[in-house]
């Protein structure tokens, strides 16, 4: 049985859809708090930058574990578990 280390992912270059609708989203949002500072904007930019590349990989690790033979649920699950945590991080981040 192989791991999921194991498993080659789909590159995101090779993706051709358009995104999800948090990468449609405007990009450049004015902090709605006045004591929030330009670093502490760009630090938030940045978290979530990584946020949705980590949420990317997820699901091109998803679709690879679901394509092989070998489907290991409780793997399958606990990454489907992940990608949601990491889009509601990414909600409330935007939000």
């Amino acid at each position: 049985m192989r791991t999921h280390k194991e498993l080659t992912y789909p590159s995101i270059s090779n993706v051709s859809s358009p995104g999800p609708p948090y990468e449609r989203r405007k990009q450049s949002r004015k902090s709605r708090e006045p004591g929030v500072t330009n670093s502490d904007e760009q630090a938030l930019q940045r978290k979530l930058t990584d946020l949705i590349q980590q949420h990317r990989d997820l699901d091109g690790a998803i679709s690879a574990l679901f394509e092989t033979s070998i489907c290991d649920s409780m793997l399958m699950t606990r990454l489907k578990k992940r990608k949601l945590q990491l889009k509601d991080e990414i909600a409330r981040i935007e939000g």
